[in-house]
């Protein structure tokens, strides 16, 4: 493993650790700007399938806002 390897690797922990933490805090313009704009999303299997990050974050902020 290279050292470029243990960056990425890193970065993708931080990334996951601040789109779970948004989730957590309900911090929905936190977790919004975690998305590119092109973004999409599948949520129930693949039952549930959301683009862009407004729709994204709609969806989740909807899903658990109780």
């Amino acid at each position: 493993m290279q050292l470029a390897d243990l960056v990425e690797i890193r970065a993708i922990e931080t990334l996951k650790y601040r789109y779970l933490r948004s989730l957590d805090l309900k911090d929905w313009a936190g977790l919004g700007a975690l998305f590119t704009e092109d973004a999409t999303a599948s949520y129930a299997g693949g039952n549930l399938t959301f683009e862009g990050r407004p729709a994204i974050v709609e969806f989740l902020s909807g899903a658990l806002a109780t």
